[in-house]
């Protein structure tokens, strides 16, 4: 199938492009700045979901302060009231024993109301830590985010511009070569191989395998006007 020597090198220089268009499209899909910003992210997502989290337990947490403060003011309240009495010396014998019984018990109960409401405040000290800390990251992380996506966008702008530029020489190309050879290139391509390499040193650079010898002879023997095929992978050998 003739094809004329400038036919050949345009479409060698088309899988050039095509291959430039893959490895920018790869690249977009693997970019190092994009991965690192989604990185940066997950993490700053992290630390306000954690931080979320503790100032709900921290609201959840402060009506049981209030609780523990309103049981111990009520006992000590009481207990207050008992040792007036006592120390008036108001009732009988027996109800002054009984009162020192109970102003017994009163001041044990307040000890035990009093480490409950310790244990809770310093549960809301801990919470309160942990706030401060998640506050501290998501601080730090949004500055880190902020530049990562500067940069992302810096090096996604970069590259779809190279895409563009490589898309649009691909089609002021695709225009200047003979239909004929440009469809058996484009058939080989949408089936994911290579469309046309060199044939160099008697080895197809497409495949990068060795041409054997009786098939080399054929080809060397073509005119350089007809079409050259490699029998391993069925590119277009461009001979130079």
């Amino acid at each position: 199938m003739p094809a004329s020597i400038e036919d050949q090198q345009k479409v060698l220089q088309l899988q050039a492009i095509d291959n430039a268009i893959v490895g920018l499209t790869n690249k977009l899909n693997t970019l190092p700045e994009a991965i690192i910003y989604r990185e940066l992210e997950i993490q700053f997502n992290t630390a306000r979901d954690l931080r979320i989290a503790a100032e709900t337990e921290l609201k959840d947490i402060t009506p049981e302060l209030k609780r523990a403060e309103n049981d111990v003011e009520q006992v000590a309240a009481r207990e207050a009231k008992d040792e007036a009495r006592l120390s008036a010396g108001q009732g009988t014998p027996k109800e002054l024993e009984q009162m020192q019984h109970e102003l017994g018990s009163l001041k044990k109960r307040r000890a035990e109301l009093e480490e409950i409401e310790i244990e809770v405040m310093t549960r809301i000290e801990e919470i309160n830590l942990r706030i401060s800390q998640h506050k501290a990251a998501e601080t730090e992380l949004a500055e880190k985010v902020s530049e990562a996506l500067e940069l992302k966008n810096t090096a996604l702008a970069q590259l779809n511009s190279e895409l563009e530029t490589s898309k649009e020489n691909r089609e002021t190309l695709s225009v200047q070569i003979d239909k004929t050879i440009l469809d058996i290139y484009a058939k080989l391509v949408s089936h994911g191989r290579t469309g046309a390499a060199k044939l160099e040193h008697g080895e197809c650079r497409g495949c990068n395998l060795a041409i054997n010898p009786v098939d080399l002879k054929k080809i060397n023997q073509l005119p350089p006007t007809e079409i050259a095929r490699c029998q391993e992978c069925g590119c277009i050998l461009v001979r130079i």
